[in-house]
């Protein structure tokens, strides 16, 4: 209870008339307290401003990409995206899939993929290879040329990460989880 008197205490004296008479008395005190003033201003200018331009920038999850034509537009749903991409990194020795995401920022579509690869492989040059690749596919299957950015995640390096058993399915230990 003695805290929560102190600090009403304090308030009342913020709040008070003496206070703020003290506080600007001389031009030195005007000055200091100007200047805390344009400071505090100027923080909340730049939160606000950061705000709004995480709002205008935001990258927005997407769901079908549309590709305009001259009679109509076209549109190609995220599933078939992510399903062509998986099938076409199924190939790839050492890597496994494990998220592929599509998302729009600006008009320009960005395809966010979560690999596992297996340990002993060379990651970046996996990642130079697929992205040309996939951005091959999809103008090929769906003439998308609107995906400007195919971003890379190396979530997990596992020792038999995309290896495939007789039978055609994975051995790794790494699974798919979703989101």
């Amino acid at each position: 209870m003695n805290l929560l008197a102190s600090i009403a205490d304090g308030w009342r004296t913020v709040c008070s008339a003496e206070f703020w008479r003290m506080l600007l008395s001389d031009d030195f005190n005007r000055g200091y307290f100007t200047a805390l003033v344009l400071v505090i201003l100027f923080l909340l200018l730049v939160l606000v401003v950061r705000i709004v331009f995480a709002l205008i920038f935001r990258t927005r999850s997407c769901r079908a990409v549309t590709i305009e034509q001259e009679h109509g537009s076209f549109s190609v749903s995220a599933a078939a995206i992510t399903g062509a991409a998986k099938q076409e990194l199924e190939h790839i020795p050492g890597l496994e899939v494990r998220r592929i995401r599509l998302y729009r920022r600006s008009g320009k579509y960005i395809l966010a993929i979560g690999c596992a690869f297996a340990a002993g492989t060379r990651c970046s040059e996996i990642a130079l290879e697929i992205r040309p690749r996939l951005l091959e596919k999809f103008k090929e299957y769906f003439g998308i040329e609107t995906i400007g950015e195919i971003r890379i995640a190396v979530e997990k390096i596992s020792p038999g990460a995309g290896q495939r058993n007789d039978s055609g399915t994975d051995d790794s230990s790494v699974r798919f989880t979703g989101f």
